[in-house]
């Protein structure tokens, strides 16, 4: 559902009505094994209440077959408890942030890593248009087995996936 052009109170309210609506339907027809992926951008703006839908989908969704693909540009203004719900994420991509949340990112990553905070505000301060550091299950190769360690990604551009440059 795109909302571009409606006002910020109406998308966020018809994104939380179908959220929650999403979530019942889920609990009463859904499993783990066949998923339904919810992609939300601007996720700072919705509710992350205790109560609200987004706290259902992160702290039970899995077990239903929801998953989600969350974005957000800021966590400054999230309280701790819905940044730790968010955390719960079982694979996180970081951009480079903006300069006021840099040190935060870089400890949210150091308790995730055991690498520390200064390396990464190091790293998160290099990243450039298009990578970013990726953190949760991957797989070794090698081993054949999913391993948890951060990474750095670059991502290709559309034009360039799609070979529509020239």
């Amino acid at each position: 559902i795109q909302l571009v052009g409606c006002g910020k109170e109406f998308s966020k309210l018809v994104t939380e009505f179908t959220l929650i609506d999403l979530y019942y339907f889920a609990r009463g027809t859904g499993d783990q094994y066949h998923p339904k992926v919810v992609v939300l951008d601007e996720v700072q703006n919705l509710d992350h209440g205790q109560e609200g839908p987004l706290a259902g989908f992160l702290t039970e969704g899995r077990k239903f077959g929801l998953s989600m693909i969350l974005a957000t540009q800021t966590l400054r203004t999230l309280k701790e408890e819905a940044r730790h719900r968010l955390f719960q994420a079982d694979h996180k991509l970081f951009f480079k942030p903006a300069e006021t949340e840099i040190v935060e990112y870089a400890k949210i990553l150091e308790r995730s890593t055991g690498e520390g905070s200064e390396l990464w505000i190091g790293r998160l301060n290099s990243l450039k248009k298009g990578e970013c550091y990726s953190l949760g299950p991957s797989l070794n190769k090698k081993t054949c087995a999913l391993e948890v360690k951060p990474f750095k990604i670059k991502i290709t551009s559309l034009p360039d996936r799609l070979n529509l440059r020239k």
